[in-house]
């Protein structure tokens, strides 16, 4: 099982497919031409913040839109992530 996100809106998904290379927690997948999941395997959640962040920083630095898809909150600013890692465990 996993804990799921969605970021729409993103530009340069080459990009992160780079930089979902160099992730070892969680997981990054193309949707939609625009549009990027994201998957936290939840047996790797112990660690998995910092990568967590990183991505989802620069997705929002970038303009995406992401949605956690478990509680269909928006994760609107780095504000925000905290929380994020309180619905996660």
């Amino acid at each position: 099982m996993s804990y799921n996100l969605i970021a729409e809106g993103v530009q340069k998904l080459e990009h992160f497919a780079n930089l979902a290379r160099t992730c070892t927690r969680i997981e990054m997948f193309p949707i939609e031409p625009d549009a990027i999941g994201i998957a936290l395997p939840l047996s790797r959640v112990e660690g998995a913040f910092d990568e967590l962040d990183e991505i989802l920083g620069e997705l929002l630095q970038k303009g995406a839109t992401v949605h956690d898809l478990m509680s269909g909150d928006r994760i609107a600013s780095r504000d925000d992530f905290a929380a994020l890692h309180q619905r996660i465990g």
